[in-house]
């Protein structure tokens, strides 16, 4: 996401209980504004930053008992060349079929497949109303893995607040620009969820590169690092890492084209009973791709989105999965 594409300007005065399944709204300029760093969303709820790092971690790599992540692993060598191919389930489907049905149906990332449309173009996730107007996403429940496995369908609890968003099935921009996602910089996010896991399988997010520099379509490496935080016997809060090592994501070349990025706890041997809170931050990693020895040179621009730089990268987090998990 460059500057061109922010088509939500006129739509300032929109709630999020529009086409996002939302049951609160925030202020109507708050992170949607025309000058891209100024929508970095970087708060951190209080005790995350405190809280006392677990004895075990988790390194990663693109791997089948690492994380997963875009483009289905006979397609990677494409993931450079055509930014685009980074697109959609990928790997988590080839991997983790059984995580894609639903009463015995598969689930698919839009209500057109998998993959981008002989167009070029990605099709709905959402229900197919204009930008702005409200629509009832329940019929693509079933079929459209986002409606399926959103936050908000598990526990109402995650339908409120800003970071809703997050939770509401919409795993790309449909138009919505900084409605639809959460722009982090490289000193992230972390928050305490409304609600305490009980139990799940696995974690994922949808999500893409964007900046504000003059470099069309190409692929980023972001060197993301998750954590999660429980309560200690003595109501401490712990923290968890996991740290996913080059993870390829297109940027700008098209608001539509994110890619599902994950892991398996019990691959891992992590019990995610107890999950209260989440964080996430990253590292732009410009060391060539073992693969292919393609890297990607960012024109000098910057992650840190307080540096006064002339130009900037930023994570586009469109949504947040802890799919067929229960809380309370």
């Amino acid at each position: 996401m460059n500057k061109k594409p922010l088509l939500l300007l006129p739509l300032l005065a929109l709630s999020l209980t529009a086409c996002v399944d939302t049951a609160e709204t925030y202020e109507h300029a708050e992170f949607t504004t025309g000058d891209f760093i100024s929508n970095r969303y970087s708060h951190w709820d209080k005790g995350l930053k405190e809280a006392v790092p677990a004895t075990a971690s988790y390194n990663l790599k693109n791997e089948r008992d690492g994380y997963f992540s875009g483009v289905a692993t006979a397609n990677r060598e494409d993931r450079f060349s055509n930014p685009k191919s980074n697109f959609g389930l990928g790997q988590a489907k080839e991997w983790h079929p059984e995580y894609f049905r639903h009463n015995g149906k598969e689930l698919l990332w839009t209500v057109d497949g998998d993959s981008y449309a002989s167009a070029g173009i990605p099709m709905n996730d959402i229900a197919a109303n204009n930008v702005g107007e409200w629509a009832d996403n329940s019929s693509l429940v079933g079929t459209v893995y986002g409606q399926t496995k959103k936050m908000s369908l598990i526990n109402d609890k995650f339908s409120r607040g800003v970071l809703s968003k997050l939770y509401n099935g919409q795993i790309k921009c449909d138009g919505w620009g900084f409605y639809s996602l959460v722009l982090l910089d490289q000193s992230g996010y972390g928050t305490i969820f409304p609600a305490t896991m009980q139990k799940g399988s696995y974690f994922a997010f949808s999500a893409r590169g964007g900046s504000d520099a003059s470099t069309g379509g190409r692929v980023v490496n972001f060197d993301i690092t998750v954590t999660f935080y429980k309560k200690d016997a003595k109501h401490e809060l712990f923290a968890t890492s996991f740290f996913l090592d080059d993870v390829t994501l297109e940027t700008d070349a098209g608001a539509e084209y994110p890619s599902l990025t994950g892991f398996d706890f019990n691959e891992l041997g992590y019990d995610p009973t107890g999950i209260m809170g989440m964080s996430m931050t990253y590292s732009i990693d410009n060391s060539p791709d073992l693969e292919t020895g393609q890297t990607y040179t960012p024109e000098a621009a910057s992650s840190d989105f307080t540096d006064g730089a002339d130009s900037h990268v930023g994570l586009c987090l469109l949504e947040v999965f802890f799919p067929d998990s229960s809380w309370a």
